[in-house]
């Protein structure tokens, strides 16, 4: 004796709309898998597209910085890392050695205002990165990391930077947020007098 299908036996106790029903149904299964597929990817895509905006916004605030040696190369002193630095100062003294009394007060203030644009990138940077680790976000996480490395291992060992910053110096350091200071404390330290250049290019 032939034994009947499962789906023979459907159709034979529920007729045509049981048929349906289980359509339905194996449709809905089916689709469940797709759904849950189609949702990871979307998410993968969207922390791709979040990493690769972040990389972008960096280059671009960087290219920013590197744009000063064109549009404000008075403050370039600013963006050199601390084993150039001594030269860049150098050529910025002769470079304005005729300036005025009152162009270098000018340039001293555009000075400061070119070390808070730096600071304010730093802060955005271990903002972002507490968040990428607090949402679990390794790959963003992980270059944020790599980026504050960078400056607080280099760009902010800058000894303009460090006068600038310090409360014994240009006392910058004021304008940022408690967790700003706490990972400059961390990770630069106080520095120490010898390090800092109180000078500048412009006396």
């Amino acid at each position: 004796m032939r034994r009947c299908s499962c789906w023979e036996i459907c159709v034979a106790v529920h007729g045509g709309s049981g048929l349906s029903s289980t359509v339905s149904a194996v449709a809905a299964l089916l689709s469940l898998p797709l759904s849950i597929v189609a949702f990871v990817m979307s998410i993968r895509t969207q922390r791709y597209t979040l990493h690769a905006a972040t990389i972008s916004d960096w280059y671009r605030e960087m290219n920013e910085l590197s744009n000063l040696r064109i549009t404000h190369w008075q403050t370039a002193h600013l963006i050199e890392l601390p084993e150039s630095y001594s030269g860049e100062v150098a050529v910025l003294r002769a470079a304005l050695a005729s300036a005025s009394e009152a162009e270098l007060r000018q340039y001293e203030l555009l000075e400061r205002a070119v070390a808070v644009r730096i600071f304010e990138i730093f802060e955005q940077i271990v903002y972002h990165l507490r968040l990428a680790i607090d949402v679990g976000d390794h790959r963003k996480a992980v270059f944020l990391e790599e980026v504050k490395n960078y400056m607080t291992g280099r760009l902010l060992l800058n000894p303009r930077l460090l006068y600038l910053w310090s409360a014994l110096g240009g006392r910058l350091n004021a304008y940022f947020e408690p967790y700003t200071k706490e990972i400059y404390d961390k990770e630069v330290g106080q520095a120490a007098p010898e390090t800092m250049d109180a000078r500048g290019p412009y006396r």
